[in-house]
């Protein structure tokens, strides 16, 4: 149980981490932020 939560947070942050890398890149290219 403990190892399928912990893969799952690892999933969730790295979707969250390349979910803000492109967020990031998409307000650079636009000029907003």
């Amino acid at each position: 149980m403990d190892r399928d939560l912990q893969q799952l947070s690892i999933k969730a942050g790295q979707f969250l981490l390349s979910r803000g890398a492109t967020l990031t890149a998409a307000e650079s290219c636009t000029g907003g932020g």
